[in-house]
């Protein structure tokens, strides 16, 4: 069952994410959106492949653009692969692929884990969570959006072992 108590214990979505953070970059940088939207690059080598061009403030300000697919790599090692689907998102780590499925009708959601177990519960229930398993995205739109500085969009995997429960998965900036 996937509950509250599934999620404060040890949990494959919590292994998954370990897995990559040696590979992601530290929170404390910012890394570069390339003038095509396509890449974000980091002074360490890690870069950011986006699917398709990203425009942060079509996705910073709400618009019905969605967060691309995309992948994270550092030298030729794959960090984390995020691939949004008709019925819900994976996550690829090092660790393997752990998969979220929501069904609206019914107002539930599923995860799987690498091994192929699966975990169910009620939608309103993994979100009132302390540290529900997740992505969480951020930004700034534009310089001149109340004085909040260069636009950027970051995005973090929730729910996991680090101190907050937060991993950074990029921060990039635009040029």
């Amino acid at each position: 069952m996937l509950d509250c108590a599934w999620v404060s214990g040890s949990n494959c979505w919590k292994t998954a994410a370990a897995t990559a953070a040696s590979c992601l970059p530290p929170s404390s940088q910012q890394g570069t959106l390339s003038v095509d939207g396509e890449t974000c690059t980091y002074a360490s080598g890690t870069v950011v492949t986006f699917a398709s061009p990203v425009v942060i403030a079509s996705i910073v300000t709400g618009s019905t653009v969605a967060l691309p697919n995309f992948t994270v790599t550092s030298g030729k090692a794959l960090c984390l692969r995020f691939q949004l689907g008709a019925t819900g998102a994976m996550v690829t780590t090092p660790g393997g692929a752990v998969t979220f499925g929501v069904q609206q009708t019914q107002s539930v959601e599923t995860l799987t884990c690498p091994n192929g177990a699966m975990y169910s519960g009620p939608t309103a229930g993994i979100e009132s969570c302390a540290s529900s398993p997740g992505l969480g995205l951020a930004g700034t739109a534009n310089a001149d959006d109340g004085g909040l500085g260069q636009p950027s969009l970051a995005l973090s995997l929730t729910g996991t072992d680090d101190p907050n429960g937060i991993t950074t998965v990029f921060d990039c900036a635009n040029p």
